[in-house]
């Protein structure tokens, strides 16, 4: 009877959890509704595009996000935003609930997994989000789910298993591109792991072909597009997208907390914007055009290297600092800004002291799959820190990191709890 009424209590918190989400989200996006503009027209009419031929390509976009979306402008056509809203926040929402079922077999530990999927629930960060044509509520979303599924399958990674992970890699690089280094990094990981528990060299061989397999097969409709449109090869954008961040990231530390048609940028901001996926019309004028940008880039880094590598250290904690809830307008309020700006510090700061504690019992217990995970993310935050070293470092970059540090944060606040306000015998940080 207590498992029962555990299993109970635990499906009403849940729920009741989720209805705090949905609404707690839902006030925050109607509070302060946010104008349909730039990059979201784009992702808006990458999806109609989709909607209304099926295959579609940009230059300078990738298909990952607007494909979640063009369902929406196929049954409601342009009038779909709402419905987006409502779907991503139910993503949102449902990415609190994966934190929950990963910090459950990582801690051990109901209470401290309930913990942290109370502060996402409840975290303002990445629920203003759901409120936008962007990619982050999906990027969240996708990143979420693969760490669980690796969390969940790693002692028993089949085949099948090892194909749907590899297969939503592959997609979550769609969504973001940013994701690509990381995703071919862990790739090997994932297919060396499914090798070690087969023990036919015929099988063995079939894990690395279905893992390389399927973590591209998410890139056949950017190839297929890429070649009906622009009559080009290309796995991602026929844009070299690294090539105008780079040259951005040197001229933009960091973006405006707002960015309007009035936001003040250098010229050359202007200049790559206008030229580089506009001017060029076939395949050689897209490779003149990211060699010229190349060049250009490389010749100011090598003007000043000092200056850039001081400023690349800041840059690594400028995605992380938030000060900002809403991404193009937003009420000023100097105090609210302060008091987010040290409510974000106050999560990280608490993430990683809840972290360093799970490592300091990760060595008494000596769970592989614990390990591993938290080398995922450890990894995944020294990459998410060093990528956008080579952009202009919005604060939304490091949103996909964000349920494993409200984790953590849900787990130093658990021992806090637990150590000094409700002490419990035998209870080890």
């Amino acid at each position: 009877m207590t498992g029962k009424t555990d299993n109970r209590k635990e499906f009403f918190l849940i729920v009741t959890g989720l209805a705090a989400g949905f609404i707690f989200r839902l006030i925050l996006i109607t509070f302060v509704p946010q104008p349909l503009v730039h990059d979201q027209l784009q992702y808006r009419d990458f999806a109609i595009g989709i909607a209304n031929n099926g295959l579609f390509a940009q230059t300078y976009r990738l298909y990952g996000y607007p494909i979640l979306i063009a369902p929406f402008f196929l049954l409601f056509g342009p009038d779909a935003k709402w419905s987006i809203y409502i779907f991503q926040i139910i993503m949102d929402i449902a990415t609190g609930s994966l934190v929950y079922l990963t910090g459950k077999k990582i801690f051990k530990n109901r209470a401290a997994a309930f913990t942290g999927f109370i502060l996402y629930q409840i975290n303002p960060f990445t629920a203003t989000y759901s409120g936008l044509m962007l990619t982050e509520t999906a990027a969240i979303f996708f990143t979420a789910l693969i760490f669980y599924l690796l969390v969940s399958f790693w002692k028993k990674l089949t085949l099948v298993k090892l194909s749907i992970i590899t297969i939503l890699t592959g997609y979550l690089v769609q969504v973001r591109s940013t994701n690509l280094y990381f995703a071919l990094m862990i790739l090997p990981f994932i297919i060396y792991k499914s090798m070690s528990i087969i023990d036919s060299f015929r099988w063995k061989a079939a894990a690395i072909i279905a893992g390389i397999f399927f973590f591209f097969l998410p890139f056949v409709y950017n190839i297929f597009g890429n070649l009906k449109y622009f009559n080009q090869f290309s796995l991602m954008t026929v844009d070299n997208f690294f090539v105008q961040q780079l040259y951005l990231s040197l001229y933009v530390d960091r973006w405006p907390l707002h960015p309007t048609e009035n936001s003040s940028y250098p010229y050359q901001v202007g200049q790559i914007y206008s030229e580089f996926s506009f001017a060029p019309k076939d395949k050689e004028e897209r490779k003149e055009m990211a060699e010229k940008y190349l060049k250009l880039s490389l010749s100011e880094i090598e003007s000043k290297p000092v200056f850039y590598l001081k400023r690349a250290l800041l840059k690594m904690w400028y995605i992380f600092d938030k000060e900002t809830l809403y991404y193009f307008t937003e009420p000023e309020n100097k105090t609210l800004s302060v008091f987010l700006l040290w409510l974000n510090r106050t999560i990280l700061f608490s993430a990683a002291a809840g972290l360093l504690g799970f490592i300091t019992r990760l060595k008494k217990t000596k769970s592989e799959t614990a390990l591993i995970f938290v080398s995922g993310v450890t990894l995944m935050t020294g990459y998410y820190a060093l990528v956008h070293v080579l952009s202009v470092s919005e604060q939304r970059f490091s949103l996909p990191l964000y349920p494993y540090v409200l984790m953590f944060a849900g787990y130093f606040f658990y021992i806090i709890r637990h150590t000094y306000f409700f002490p419990r015998k035998n209870h080890k940080f």
